[in-house]
């Protein structure tokens, strides 16, 4: 049974290392892909601005053109240009939808990494703790076997002592002394009575 539970322990430890780590480096791992993104939507963001003012400028150049065939190729330059625009917003658009799913990823994962570390600090608390009152019990153990061995021998032997010395001396003085003087006085009366008698 202890095996299994120590196996059961062993798991468990191994499996709270495994959970944090992996938080780690999934947080990890999520946080640079977010920077890659924001730095692909940051170009693109730049491009389609870049591309908005070429239009504007083709549109200047369009109201100040007198000839038609300069207008014709202003506006075909501007056709172009609009296309370009297009693609790079439907490129900024999709951009935005992936980081949007990385931050999601990237919370989820910061949420798992934060409860993985707290359980983490919690078993470590609950280990230092098991440890300080397994400690504790085994210095109770030891010091209360002593504590109960030195009071006993000694009370014993001195209520034995104590009890055993004062009654011998009693019943020792109380026998000896009244039959002393009871064999005295019965020896010495009847004695003097039959000497009287004589």
């Amino acid at each position: 049974m202890t095996k299994e539970l120590s196996a059961a322990e062993k798991a468990l430890n191994e499996a709270m290392t495994t959970f944090v780590t992996l938080s780690r480096r999934t947080t990890k791992a999520l946080t640079r892909e977010q920077n890659r993104v924001a730095k692909r939507l940051k170009k693109a963001t730049t491009q389609s601005k870049k591309i908005r003012g070429q239009i504007d400028t083709r549109r200047e150049r369009l109201t100040q053109a007198a000839t038609g065939d300069t207008a014709a190729k202003i506006k075909s330059q501007i056709k172009d240009l609009r296309k370009v625009l297009a693609e790079a917003r439907d490129e900024t658009r999709g951009i935005r939808s992936e980081l949007a799913d990385v931050r999601a990823d990237l919370v989820s994962a910061r949420e798992h990494l934060s409860r993985a570390v707290n359980v983490d600090k919690m078993m470590e608390t609950l280990e230092k703790r098991w440890a300080k009152a397994a400690r504790k019990k085994a210095k109770k153990k030891p010091a209360a076997k002593k504590k109960a061995a030195v009071k006993k021998k000694p009370a014993s032997k001195k209520k034995a002592a104590a009890k055993k010395k004062p009654a011998s001396t009693k019943k020792a003085s109380a026998k000896k002394k009244p039959a002393s003087k009871k064999k005295a006085v019965a020896k010495k009366k009847p004695a003097s009575k039959k000497k009287a008698a004589a």
